[in-house]
């Protein structure tokens, strides 16, 4: 739930347009974490663990590893990472990220969103 998301949710049960369960519910499912079916994704992981969610591509069909790249795409500031990739994988999150790349030595996709991480890997 974003910021807006939120003072919305705040309003209307300020206003008493919500009740007192429907707000403790709205709160407890939106703790972070979107489920998007097949996969539960935890946005907040970086804020709680100090690196964000990790997809390991392996056992995951390549519409399930670029439904789950799209979603963090869309709602993260972080760098995304996807490990034990093929190259089929990352064609099918490149229809949808196009800024998507893709380390076939190393068998990772990445999304690049902070320079810092640049800096990280290239030391390593």
């Amino acid at each position: 739930m974003d910021t807006t998301q939120l003072l919305d949710l705040l309003h209307n049960y300020k206003q008493g347009n919500i009740s007192d369960e429907t707000m403790l519910q709205s709160l407890q499912d939106n703790q972070g974490f979107e489920d998007i079916g097949f996969a539960k994704i935890d946005h907040d992981r970086a804020k709680r663990q100090g690196f964000p969610e990790v997809i390991y591509c392996a056992g995951k069909t390549n519409e399930q590893i670029a439904d789950i790249f799209a979603h963090l795409y869309q709602k993260s500031d972080q760098n995304i990472i996807a490990s034990r990739a093929t190259l089929e994988n990352y064609q099918a999150v490149l229809a949808k990220v196009k800024d998507a790349k893709y380390d076939e030595f190393a068998r990772m996709l990445i999304e690049i969103i902070c320079l810092l991480m640049i800096n990280v890997l290239s030391s390593l």
